[in-house]
């Protein structure tokens, strides 16, 4: 049995957008059992039924509670040879605790008291909050049990020690969530964007060894897997250089496979031959990881579909606020509801402020000062960028060599100039470090 995690950066872009078309052609091209999306982008309110269901497929999601267009997952399997006995929308159990669909500790019997230390270790709050973002679903399909997780990501200076202490609470109760099930005897597969790299090996540029490791998320990972899971990638390829799974849009990374391998599969107690990174698929930011399940058995089949399974949201008449407000602007045109604008003078002209000559060279001085300066590694137009960590610069404007992110001499070089002052950083005498992903 084949299984697949993919952060395809938006269900809906990805499909209409990136040359897909529609779901079956995607779940198609991958060519799995159990399908594994992260960054879906879509809220419950917005999930149409072409983005949700397919035939031959059977779909479970978690919704990011707390914005729009933010986070969440899917796991699609296959029907007649996948199909989950249960699923559960986040890891807590805050949101289906109680539920039918609550996780079976066996073939018989419930799962809804096996949480390991959660309940005392974290408040009924703090649970919530961790599952409110929408970055879990768990199915269990009798041989084994399967977490699809997209880990916190830290995108934000201003609010990275929150974040980063998120991201940890989150893995410490994730942890405690799936002991829980290996001390009831069961298999546990956990894959995803987990938004760490285990090991320097998987990162393009990790600095000192000490303090790669150091970081506290990254030795989180390094005990899970010295202790009770492995990361079946390494397991067939201990030494390999290069595998990586996640590229730098901003610097055109890919092109120069300067990135980081953060997209894992790791199983305790399962029996997973090969496993490997599928760097040339194209639609996102990220690449597919893919690994062979070895079955004793075929998968037991449930009589019914999970509670969870998002067929159920299509039943009856319900709709989506997209088709809601699309109906209600058709319907205010019809009625005449739409104001037409209103009209305007014309502009000015700059011809007609100053003679032919002075306008043209007016023009001439304002091309020359929009005009980029070339970077001094390869003597080509630089790309504009702007500070986006706070401080004194933030908002600031400044020129870099436009290469994508790499090596020498191919990757970008160090140019960097202010946008305001147009000098050199080697006339400046400033050190200006780039901070990578």
């Amino acid at each position: 049995m084949r299984i697949i995690t993919w952060n395809i950066n938006g269900l809906r872009a990805i499909i209409k957008h990136r040359g897909f078309g529609t779901l079956s052609n995607l779940l198609d091209f991958l060519h799995a059992d159990i399908i594994a999306f992260q960054e879906t982008k879509v809220a419950r309110s917005e999930l149409e039924r072409e983005f949700a269901l397919a035939e031959g497929w059977e779909s479970f999601f978690a919704f990011c509670r707390t914005r729009t267009g933010y986070s969440g997952v899917a796991t699609y399997c296959r029907q007649g040879v996948a199909e989950p006995l249960a699923a559960e929308e986040g890891f807590t159990g805050t949101l289906s605790k109680g539920a039918p669909g609550a996780l079976p500790d066996s073939a018989a019997g419930s799962l809804g008291s096996c949480y390991g230390d959660l309940p005392d270790r974290f408040s009924l709050a703090e649970l919530e909050a961790l599952d409110s973002e929408g970055r879990c679903v768990v199915t269990d399909h009798g041989a084994f049990v399967l977490f699809n997780v997209y880990g916190p990501a830290i995108t934000n200076a201003d609010t990275a020690d929150e974040r980063f202490a998120f991201k940890l609470r989150f893995f410490e109760a994730l942890e405690y969530r799936m002991q829980a099930l290996r001390a009831a005897g069961r298999r546990v597969i956990l894959l995803g964007d987990l938004n760490i790299a285990p090991s320097p090996l998987d990162h393009c540029d990790p600095g000192p060894v000490a303090e790669f490791t150091g970081r506290a998320d990254r030795a989180w990972l390094r005990r899970l897997l010295d202790s009770s899971f492995r990361d079946v990638f390494r397991m067939f390829y201990p030494d390999r250089r290069l595998a990586y799974s996640c590229w730098s849009t901003a610097s055109g990374a890919r092109v120069n496979n300067y990135g980081s391998r953060i997209d894992l599969i790791l199983a305790a107690d399962a029996d997973v031959p090969p496993s490997g990174v599928w760097a040339d698929a194209r639609g996102s930011d990220h690449a597919p990881v893919w690994a062979d399940v070895a079955l004793p058995a075929p998968l037991p089949r449930p009589p019914a579909p999970p509670p969870l399974s998002t067929r159920f949201l299509f039943t009856g008449t319900q709709g989506t606020l997209r088709s809601w407000l699309a109906a209600g602007a058709a319907a205010g045109k019809a009625k005449g509801c739409v104001a037409a604008a209103a009209g305007g003078g014309t502009n000015p002209s700059l011809r007609g402020a100053m003679g032919r000559a002075e306008a043209a060279a007016a023009w001439r001085s304002i091309q020359q000062r929009m005009k980029p300066p070339t970077c001094a590694g390869h003597g080509e137009p630089c790309v504009i960028r702007q500070v986006k960590k706070a401080g004194a610069n933030k908002d600031r404007l400044f020129y870099v060599c436009n290469r994508a992110d790499g090596l020498p001499p191919e990757g970008r070089c160090d140019f960097f100039v202010w946008a305001d002052s147009r000098t050199p950083r080697s006339e400046q005498g400033a050190a200006t470090k780039r901070q990578r992903k």
